[in-house]
């Protein structure tokens, strides 16, 4: 084969690939990281349903559990949103199954984010307010000085701006 051609094949090559690699609308990005079309919708299903962006939903859920509706934490939190049985409660939900857990889930991180509105740093107590409790966000004024808690914000931010970059 000569080298011209060669370089055509390698150039048409490049063009394809690089096509393939063209950003992604947040619902296939939800569906894609989720892998469960049934979890995949029912996270878009609630996050428009309280004004949640789905990328926020998806690394959240994604640190939380791996979307393992089996899930059950030392500390007793069950599901995909590994939420404590009494915060499911609030909201009349059962963690235990699967499609409450991830409503009660969004619906405890949207009512975070609306409690933490005014502040420049909404997301990030919201997140701390997810793991640690919004008593204890406000007790410190900001992420609670918990090893767990600042690695859990953490690890959910850095997955949250990968999904971003993702995304048109």
């Amino acid at each position: 084969m000569n080298v011209c051609k060669l370089l055509g094949m390698l150039a048409v090559a490049l063009l394809v690939s690089t096509s393939q690699c063209a950003a992604m609308t947040a619902t296939e990005i939800v569906y894609d990281t989720v892998g469960n079309n049934d979890i995949a919708n029912a996270i878009l299903y609630y996050c428009e349903q309280m004004g949640v962006d789905p990328l926020l939903v998806t690394a959240t859920f994604e640190q939380e559990s791996s979307f393992n509706q089996n899930a059950i934490s030392n500390a007793g939190a069950v599901g995909i949103a590994q939420l404590m049985p009494d915060t499911a409660a609030m909201y009349g939900l059962n963690p235990y199954n699967k499609y409450e857990n991830i409503e009660a889930g969004i619906r405890y991180l949207a009512d975070n984010l609306k409690r933490y509105s005014g502040s420049d740093w909404q997301a990030t107590y919201a997140l701390a307010a997810y793991n640690a409790g919004p008593g204890s966000v406000d007790a410190y004024g900001g992420i609670p000085p918990y090893g767990e808690t600042i690695d859990y914000v953490n690890a959910i931010s850095d997955r949250y701006s990968q999904l971003l970059s993702l995304e048109n």
